[in-house]
């Protein structure tokens, strides 16, 4: 898919399928943008990245647990392993 298929189609996965949901992006350039997009739509997402710092990845974090219908969109630095309960859905976007 190109760049606004592959953003509708994100955005209509999300929709479809509510919950708590993971969205795994491969730069953060990336991250800011689908971020930005879907906060825009009004979707309740967070981001983590390795550009932040610790505190502000932790405060990220409890945010996306405390909601059951949040979306965190995440690079490389959630690939070391997240802890979090009863996540619905995870989209590797590419």
């Amino acid at each position: 898919l190109e760049g606004s298929d592959r953003d509708a189609v994100l955005y209509y996965l999300l929709l479809k399928h509510p919950g708590r949901t993971l969205v795994f992006v491969n730069a953060v350039t990336a991250l800011r943008r689908v971020a930005a997009l879907l906060k825009l739509l009004g979707m309740p997402v967070h981001s983590l990245h390795a550009q932040q710092q610790q505190r502000q990845r932790l405060k990220a974090l409890d945010r996306f647990k405390q909601s059951d219908q949040a979306v965190l969109v995440a690079s490389d630095v959630a690939a070391r392993g997240l802890d979090v309960k009863d996540i619905k859905g995870g989209v590797h976007y590419q």
